[in-house]
């Protein structure tokens, strides 16, 4: 594995992708598990320049200038990180959940566990089932990346969702 006193050593190269698509990842390692986010905390923080293990990345929209990152969140317009998934039995997916799309997996985080790396976003509901969450083989996390990292508008998610139901290619956890 990729250990070097806690740091993924592909930190630069995954950090590069997330910035060609206008992402930054927020380190929220100080952030207690279940405490909701503070946008005062994460207002004095700047971009993480690389991934720990066992910490938990919020990634924002690029700060323009004069820019908090909650007005980038803002600004954003509900826009957010998506991986494409062309098929769900590829070797890097170690584990998958998805809530909404077929096709899509959701997510505003990234969590460098042991031993794979987790793309998922909290729920507020305190079930694991409400969001998608997918387990990625660190050794393809950038070619997963690469291939298939996007950035989802809340039009185009709306009317994926409303094309797959009419279809009734929703995930399991949709299907009524």
């Amino acid at each position: 594995m990729d250990l070097v006193k806690g740091v993924w050593s592909l930190s630069p190269e995954l950090i590069e992708i997330l910035a060609t698509h206008g992402w930054e990842p927020y380190d929220m390692g100080e952030v207690k598990d279940g405490q909701p986010i503070n946008w005062e905390q994460i207002n004095l923080m700047e971009p993480a320049k690389e991934f720990l293990f066992d910490h938990n990345y919020f990634l924002l929209p690029k700060l323009k200038n004069g820019q908090t990152p909650e007005d980038a969140y803002m600004e954003a317009g509900r826009l957010g990180p998506a991986l494409k998934i062309e098929n769900a039995n590829d070797p890097f997916w170690l584990e998958m959940w998805l809530c909404y799309l077929t096709d899509t997996a959701l997510f505003s985080r990234l969590h460098f566990w042991e031993n794979a790396l987790v793309a998922f976003t909290p729920s507020t509901s305190g079930s694991l089932q409400d969001n998608d969450i997918v387990m990625i083989d660190y050794g393809r996390v950038l070619e997963v990346f690469e291939k298939y990292f996007f950035v989802i508008t809340k039009n185009e998610l709306s009317a994926r969702i409303a094309k797959a139901d009419r279809e009734k290619v929703l995930p399991e956890a949709n299907r009524e």
